[in-house]
């Protein structure tokens, strides 16, 4: 669970800062704000879960060879 946090916390800050340095140009910074966070959950959970699943996966099959 350790590592799902830790990928979910390095995939969704960068991308909520690119979200909010996009969106600020068009639209109050409160507006900016929120869908920097709403978008780096969605993007971060997204990104934690398919790199857990793709390591497990990986982890088990390695298991499997030896």
């Amino acid at each position: 669970m350790k590592r799902f946090y830790l990928l979910f916390l390095g995939s969704a800050i960068p991308f909520a800062l690119v979200m909010f340095a996009i969106s600020i140009s068009d639209n109050s910074w409160q507006r900016a704000v929120a869908l920097a966070v709403i978008m780096g959950f969605l993007f971060g959970s997204g990104v934690a879960q398919g790199l857990t699943w793709w390591l497990n996966r990986r982890k088990r099959n390695e298991e499997k060879k030896d």
